[in-house]
């Protein structure tokens, strides 16, 4: 299935976690594994951001906006391409079965406060909650060295995050794989600061609240056009790891 979608007010939130406290990643994935300080990590994203709008082909949709909020782990496939693993997608309780039965993706209700930027927008606030919460507040500024292994410059840095053009989902026949197209997107470096980080940890098993680091590096993306083709991954082995719902 092809489906498309209008995105704005993009934020990542970047993390280098230790390679040591992930699960084993589901076969034929591999995490992407850097060196930092002597120790092997694994790069994690949240993604908060809006969906302006959805098409599926032949299918007739209203126009929906819904925000959204993705947790993504950095990964290889079989052939060695740069991937994520998605670990979470939340959405409004009213959006996530569509979402689900269009996308095949484990989406699962949650509560958003999400910012409506405008030209003159300098500082933002995020919420989403879903039993546990995750609180962000950033403002534009220059990019800073944060705490991870280097990945060139700030071009370079994004790039490495953007261009994964392949996503991957778990479920009870194995993994379910996305190509992932995004248009080009102005991306504007912030700094943030996270307040409660409970929802993160949910789904980073292995990880507690004293194991989080410190960001890596975080941006919010203009807006952007993105498409995605769904369906089996046939090298995926079946029965997989499943991660627990909600």
């Amino acid at each position: 299935m092809i489906f498309r979608t209008n995105v704005r007010d993009c934020l990542y939130l970047n993390w280098a976690l230790p390679a040591s406290a992930l699960p084993p990643a589901p076969n034929p994935l591999r995490y992407d594994v850097r060196e930092f300080a002597g120790e092997p990590v694994v790069f994690a994203s949240a993604l908060l951001f809006r969906q302006a709008s959805l098409e599926v082909p032949k299918v007739p949709l209203p126009r929906l906006e819904a925000p959204q909020f993705q947790l993504h782990v950095c990964t290889l496939d079989a052939d060695g391409v740069p991937s994520v693993l998605i670990r979470a997608v939340l959405v409004p309780a009213w959006f996530a079965p569509g979402a689900r039965w269009m996308t095949g993706q484990p989406a699962r209700g949650a509560r958003f406060s999400y910012p409506e930027t405008t030209a003159d927008s300098s500082s933002w606030d995020w919420e989403v909650r879903r039993g546990a919460r995750l609180e962000v507040a950033g403002e534009i500024g220059s990019p800073l060295p944060g705490v991870g292994p280097d990945l060139g410059t700030w071009d370079q840095t994004v790039a490495f995050f953007r261009r994964r053009g392949l996503g991957f989902t778990e479920s009870l026949r194995g993994l379910r794989r996305m190509e992932i197209r995004r248009a080009k997107a102005e991306v504007t470096p912030v700094r943030v600061r996270i307040g409660e980080a409970g929802l993160l940890l949910r789904y980073l098993p292995g990880l507690d609240a004293d194991g989080l680091p410190a960001l890596h590096s975080a941006w919010l993306c203009g807006p952007m056009g993105v498409s995605y083709v769904v369906g089996e991954d046939e090298r995926a082995a079946v029965g997989s790891q499943v991660p627990a719902p909600g």
